[in-house]
């Protein structure tokens, strides 16, 4: 009888531990695939220069997120 009690207790605490846990994160996107995202911004907004660095950033941004904004 202490056993089972035991295990359940066991059981319980993992299941609490298990649910305190953050979600896995997803892999950092690497500096091809928001070199193409970037690329894909800019030529959806007309070539228009000067945005560089914003483009980056939401391409970064987007990825990370998991979905284009």
């Amino acid at each position: 009888m202490a056993t089972l009690k035991k295990k359940t207790e066991v059981t319980a605490a993992r299941s609490v531990s298990a649910a305190a846990r953050p979600a896995a994160r997803r892999p950092e996107p690497s500096y091809e695939e928001i070199s193409q995202r970037a690329r894909q911004i800019w030529e959806s907004s007309g070539c228009q220069p000067g945005n560089d660095l914003e483009n980056w950033l939401r391409a970064e941004r987007e990825l990370r997120n998991g979905s284009p904004a």
